[in-house]
Formats: structure tokens, C-alpha cells, sequence
């Protein structure tokens, strides 16, 4: 999945796989060597991946491009996106989408929401986000079988880490 700039779902993939043997053998420990490992990851894909030192470099300023006279790049038009969505949004099916055409078919999805719905309409959907992911967890925990408990608690966390990953 490196290879092929997927590193979202590499993310997903590691971070369920914490999550999962946290669970089945209940040592904070694993959570640990987990980060640890994460944060080395992360140093050494940043360092090494130009792809990735890019992003984290438009990450940073976000409106370099602006100021460098190119034009605004995917991460400065979704914040545009933002700002014209306001507390309310536009509206359905109102939003300049568009303008930030890449955004409906990427990770930037997100922005076209928040265009749409606004800073309220995105609260919304997080809330319901997290209390699907709260229920999640709530049923694998109460469970006493070994495997209904990993089931539910590993779909409940890569709802979680999906999320995150793309609002993030």
C-alpha cells in the first residue's frame, strides 16, 4: 500500500490491528508500541515519500501556493469551502462543488458537506458519527463471546479510524 501512495488505508489497517490485540489481550502496553511505532512510521514515510513531505508541507501552509502566485491548491480551496458554508451552509445541492471539483471525488469530501451544511450540519454529522461508534463499543463490551466482542468492537473502530482519517 506504500507503494501505491495508499497511505490512509495503511493507517486504517495498522491502527485496527492496535486496536484489536488491545482488545484481545487487554495490555495497554500494545497501545504504547503501537504509537511508537506510528510515530517512527510516520517519520520515516514523511522523510523518505516526497508525495507525503509535500502534503505535510501544504498541511502547514496551506496558502503557500497563494502566495507563491500559482493559485490556490486542494487543501486552501477546501478551506475556502469551509468558510463560504458558514455556521448553516448553503444548502443541499447549493454549494460551488464545482469550483473544488476534486473535492466530491476525494478525500476532500468533507468540504463539499461543509459548504453544504455548514459548521452545524457537520456537528451533527460527527455526533451521530461518534454515538454509532459509542453503541459499537457499548455492544462489544457487554458481549461475553470472545469473537462478538473483536466483531463489534473492531467494526466499531474502523468506522472510528475511517472518520478520522478523512476528517482528519
Amino acid at each position: 500500500l506504500v507503494l501505491e501512495r495508499d497511505l490512509g488505508t495503511s493507517l486504517l489497517f495498522f491502527g485496527l490491528f492496535v486496536i484489536m490485540l488491545y482488545v484481545a489481550t487487554g495490555r495497554t502496553g500494545w497501545i504504547a508500541v503501537g504509537l511508537l511505532l506510528a510515530a517512527v512510521g510516520a517519520f520515516v514515510v514523511g522523510s523518505f515519500e516526497p508525495h507525503v513531505h509535500s502534503r505535510v508541507q501544504d498541511w502547514l501552509d496551506p496558502f503557500a501556493s497563494i502566495d507563491a502566485g500559482q493559485g490556490p491548491g486542494q487543501l486552501a480551496q477546501s478551506l475556502f469551502a469551509f468558510a463560504a458554508g458558514g455556521m448553516l451552509g448553503t444548502g443541499l445541492g447549493a454549494g460551488h462543488s464545482i469550483l473544488i471539483g476534486f473535492a466530491a471525488k476525494s478525500d476532500f469530501i468533507l468540504a463539499t458537506a461543509g459548504e453544504e451544511l455548514g459548521l452545524c450540519g457537520l456537528t451533527a454529522i460527527f455526533l451521530l458519527y461518534a454515538l454509532l461508534v459509542a453503541r459499537g463499543y457499548r455492544a462489544g463490551l457487554a458481549l461475553r463471546d470472545p469473537f462478538g466482542r473483536l466483531l463489534a468492537i473492531g467494526l466499531a473502530s474502523i468506522l472510528a479510524l475511517q472518520v478520522f482519517v478523512i476528517a482528519g
